[in-house]
């Protein structure tokens, strides 16, 4: 064990020292380092119960390195980057061949993506497959006879009013004009209330598109609208106004928006976070830099729905 150096050097050191010393709650821990933040080491780290670890554990890690710190860097411990795959599920099979219930089959199936995620996923630097994760599920019971998935990127954003200035990333290629919100609480100056998204739009030729919020109400917004129709609308809203609040550099995987640019109070808007979900142009996804991706259907059972299909062969 390298506490016998009694040092960290490497980002693998201080892997090691935090699953060592904590691993009855650590389920994956990664270090790495920003070059536009010199001097820190940042571990993210994954606990075996829920997404985040409380405040006192964090400083319990954090004080529990520092005897073993190198002096000119600072170890920092961070929640991970949650990548969420929202996978609709779709599972056929013989009817026959089921000596249990639907309900059952529908458990068997769920409990099999989670053994993927277990065994393949929610591992650092680790890779999603949609064909692999379909070949547990078709391995689940007897019965089912095939099966098939979509699946889009969701990135859980706490801080919907601007994105920070490093931008906000899906790791991957997605599709131009897939990339929308999930609606939040707008709030006029006359107290009416409604929500409203953002949205993506086509891509231009270098791979840049826009990002746009609505629909708002005349006269909600002073400045100018934005005219175009080249974004998906949010479905069901008669309200029409929409404005370009960001940018999306889909080659550089950059995404921006800031609603400051609106000249409204942030007070207006309101929700404890977003939605931000894609298409990506791969079945194969991937992390890195701190980025996980988990299933935690327990605890975001909206991510993932199943639909059974049976036949009688």
């Amino acid at each position: 064990m390298r506490e016998t150096q009694r040092r960290c050097v490497t980002a693998s050191d201080y892997e090691s020292f935090l699953s060592h010393r904590f691993g009855s709650v650590i389920q994956a821990v990664q270090c790495f380092t920003d070059k536009d933040k010199p001097g820190y080491a940042f571990i993210s780290v994954k606990p075996k119960s829920g997404l985040r670890l409380t405040s006192v554990q964090k400083e319990d890690m954090q004080n529990y390195l520092a005897k073993y710190n190198l002096a000119p860097i600072t170890p920092s411990i961070l929640d991970p980057n949650y990548l969420y795959v929202v996978q609709k599920i779709k599972v056929t099979y013989d009817i026959s061949k089921l000596v249990e219930s639907e309900e059952w089959l529908r458990g068997k199936v769920i409990s099999s993506v989670d053994q993927y995620y277990n065994d393949n996923v929610e591992i650092f630097n680790k890779s999603f497959s949609k064909s692999k994760m379909l070949t547990y599920v078709d391995n689940a019971d007897v019965s089912i006879i095939g099966s098939s998935a979509t699946i889009q990127l969701l990135r859980e954003v706490d801080n919907y009013f601007s994105a920070p200035m490093s931008g906000l990333h899906f790791l991957n290629q997605v599709a131009p004009r897939s990339v929308v919100s999930s609606g939040f609480l707008y709030t006029n100056a006359a107290g009416e209330s409604y929500n409203v998204r953002y949205a993506s739009t086509d891509a231009d030729s270098s791979g840049n598109a826009k990002i746009v919020i609505g629909p708002f109400a005349d006269g909600d917004i002073s400045i100018a609208a934005y005219t175009g129709s080249n974004f998906d609308k949010y479905p069901g809203e008669t309200r029409t106004k929409y404005y370009e609040v960001g940018y999306i550099e889909h080659y550089n995987d950059f995404i921006s928006f800031d609603l400051g640019v609106l000249n409204v109070p942030a007070e207006r808007f309101s929700a404890a976070y977003i939605e931000l979900t894609a298409t990506p142009l791969e079945e194969t996804i991937f992390t890195r830099d701190g980025s996980l991706i988990v299933f935690e259907n327990d605890l975001r059972p909206q991510y993932t729905s199943l639909t059974m299909n049976p036949i009688s062969q």
